[in-house]
């Protein structure tokens, strides 16, 4: 009896640890609700915040040549909408976008926001069933994208950039080829804090299908019109400039 005893008492105790030392399903694959506020730093009072940043990596497909570039620098600056939010609503409006891709040709490729538009990314509502952002109070969020694509990674914010028609112009370096691009693009917003070299930053993600180049100038030689798939395109939001953002 004394050893029945002790053998049920140690697999109580196997137990215990096993509980501590596994992460929950929660923990790894929370469940939120949507979003009703953008705090930074903790504010959650209404106002636009400036928010700014820089490439840090992804490539671009140009499908009409069907080729993909590793892409080499990019820009991002404007604001975010701090306070109250509903779901789906303009979380975001940048009036610099830009980024460089280098060509087969030898030549790079700058596709920019023009001067006088903006680029708004509107967050949330973005729904799969049962309908839910999936965001939660602390930098822990984790959206799905809908239908039966893989959901996004751990405490990712799901929205859509829109580009207006005539918005956009891509150049090639050393040449007068120009062409204009719009369409709307998957964003993912990643509030998880990573530091590189003492800075904190926090990540904002253009992906997939969406941007259409068209009006080629003749110079182009009527080779660059088409799709422009984004491939994980990440620029660094640093908090140092703008403060942790937190979609609740």
């Amino acid at each position: 009896m004394n050893l029945r005893r002790a053998i049920t008492a140690a697999a109580a105790v196997s137990a215990a640890a096993l509980l501590v030392l596994t992460p929950s399903a929660q923990a790894s694959s929370p469940t939120g609700s949507d979003i009703t506020v953008i705090q930074v730093n903790g504010v959650g009072t209404a106002g636009t915040v400036a928010v700014s940043g820089a490439f840090k990596s992804g490539t671009a497909t140009f499908d009409a040549l069907g080729f993909t570039t590793s892409c080499a620098g990019g820009t991002v600056a404007g604001n975010v909408n701090r306070g109250p939010f509903t779901s789906g609503g303009t979380a975001f409006s940048f009036g610099t976008l830009s980024l460089t891709c280098p060509t087969p040709l030898g030549i790079n490729a700058t596709i920019a926001l023009n001067a006088s538009c903006l680029a708004t990314v509107t967050m949330g509502n973005v729904k799969q069933t049962p309908p839910n952002d999936n965001v939660h109070a602390g930098l822990i969020d984790s959206g799905k994208w809908a239908g039966s694509t893989p959901k996004p990674k751990l405490h990712n914010v799901l929205g859509r950039a829109a580009i207006a028609s005539k918005c956009v112009t891509m150049a090639m370096s050393g040449s007068s080829c120009t062409a204009r691009a719009d369409g709307n693009v998957a964003v993912e917003f990643d509030e998880a804090i990573k530091t590189v070299s003492g800075v904190n930053y926090q990540e904002l993600i253009l992906k997939g299908p969406g941007l259409t180049l068209r009006n080629q100038s003749p110079a182009c030689l009527g080779i660059w019109g088409g799709a422009v798939t984004l491939n994980q395109i990440t620029f660094n939001l640093p908090t140092t400039t703008t403060g942790n953002i937190d979609f609740r």
